[in-house]
């Protein structure tokens, strides 16, 4: 058991963890009644669209408390600590849930519509194919990142830890300065020159990152290292604009699917950066630390949350689509659902992620 516990972090991935189930309940609700032939008003479209998006920040925050804790100057780890702690745990969720995941769809689905959605066999077609053959399709698909769609959270942390150990040692070894000038040239090439594309004007820069997230890594990193002169009003109004020009981009894409502004809903945007940088900055406060033994009840509450907030993310997928599809819950025809049923995914999510922790072996992964 740690002696102390940073209070700003557990509450940012608590915040986070329940804003990814919200996004993942509008999503997957919309695919639902959609695959079952019920049509979504423009007004439900866009209700659940805004909430979508509005937590799209849930993802680089997770990303930023990574990189604040990891690429800390205090923190050394050697690459044996990297695999057995990291690697392994990433790793680890991936083959076990994937697998269980894959079990899942078999059993509730049949393995011809398995088939029908593996990339692999798609790819293979084999005729006479039975179910040995959907469950190794299926594998294949896991192990090339193809399992359910928010996996792919682990896919990309697996690579980010993979590259830590370097990550770490330009941390280490450069100046403030220098990480902010790193951080300053990730912004313009990876958030603000696709932003021309708006415009109508394509760009032919070629950039050596090829995803935003070691830019969220560093960023999180930076922002926790530095006490920044920005007054804490200018902060909450960057968090408006910001979101205000996701709500007006979701408004143009309910209008037109192929609108140019779809960019600002995406991990690479601005508006995207500039939420998830705010957000981070309201809630970081580098001293609020205290000591276990000296907890409050909220507090243990609050901690427990955060723990399982790993094994949360992995499980509630899974309740989302039993709720949405083979409940057939549909939140568009019934107000209650939503109230009720996110709730109780969390709930759910929570619980089951307690029982696994008391199993061993599997308690390091979750």
């Amino acid at each position: 058991m740690m002696n102390h516990w940073n209070y700003s972090f557990s509450r940012m991935r608590s915040f986070a963890c329940v804003a990814i189930v919200f996004l993942h309940a509008m999503t997957y609700s919309m695919v639902s009644a959609r695959s079952q032939g019920f049509s979504l008003t423009a007004a439900q479209t866009v209700g659940a669209s805004l909430v979508q998006y509005s937590c799209m920040w849930a993802v680089p925050l997770f990303v930023m408390v990574t990189g604040a804790l990891l690429l800390d100057h205090e923190k050394h780890f050697s690459w044996q600590k990297l695999w057995k702690k990291y690697i392994f745990r990433v790793g680890g969720a991936i083959l076990l849930f994937g697998t269980l995941f894959l079990v899942f769809d078999l059993v509730m689905n049949g393995f011809a519509e398995t088939l029908g959605n593996s990339a692999f066999c798609t790819m293979h077609p084999r005729e006479g194919s039975g179910i040995g053959y959907a469950f190794l399709c299926g594998m294949i698909d896991l192990l090339t990142g193809h399992s359910w769609a928010h996996m792919w959270y682990l896919y990309m942390l697996f690579g980010l830890y993979l590259l830590m150990p370097f990550f770490k040692k330009i941390a280490d070894n450069c100046s403030k300065n220098d990480i902010a000038a790193f951080l300053a040239i990730c912004f313009v090439f990876l958030s603000v020159f696709p932003l021309l594309g708006i415009a109508g004007i394509s760009t032919d820069y070629r950039f050596s990152i090829a995803t935003i997230y070691p830019f969220y890594l560093f960023l999180g990193y930076t922002l926790h290292d530095r006490d920044l002169p920005i007054p804490r009003m200018c902060v909450w109004a960057i968090l408006a604009v910001s979101t205000i020009a996701i709500w007006v981009s979701v408004f143009t894409m309910v209008g037109d699917p192929e609108s140019k502004l779809s960019f600002l809903t995406s991990y690479n945007s601005v508006p995207i950066v500039l939420q998830a940088g705010s957000l981070f900055i309201l809630m970081d406060k580098s001293s609020s630390g205290y000591d276990v033994k000296e907890q409050t009840g909220r507090q243990k509450v609050l901690l427990s949350f955060d723990k399982a907030s790993f094994g949360i993310y992995l499980i509630h997928f899974l309740f989302l689509k039993v709720a949405f599809r083979y409940l057939a819950l549909s939140p568009y025809q019934h107000g209650w659902v939503f109230p009720v049923v996110i709730p109780l995914v969390i709930m759910f999510s929570w619980l089951i992620t307690e029982i696994l922790k008391k199993i061993p072996g599997i308690r390091k992964i979750v």
